[in-house]
């Protein structure tokens, strides 16, 4: 599947959410990532999600 082009958004930083993101970023998505919880309670997952080029 190739997800060129398409920007795709993800409601929740979880491990399943997370993980889709990191799949869509892979498959050419211009991903971004979504969740309730401020940023400074995700733990790691901000500094991760950076690192793989998705927007928090």
């Amino acid at each position: 599947m190739d997800l060129s082009g398409k920007r795709v958004l993800v409601m929740g930083a979880g491990i399943s959410g997370v993980a889709v993101a990191k799949i869509a970023k892979r498959l050419g998505a211009q991903v971004a990532l979504s969740d309730t919880k401020p940023e400074g309670k995700l733990g790691a997952v901000p500094g991760e999600l950076a690192q793989a080029g998705i927007k928090l």
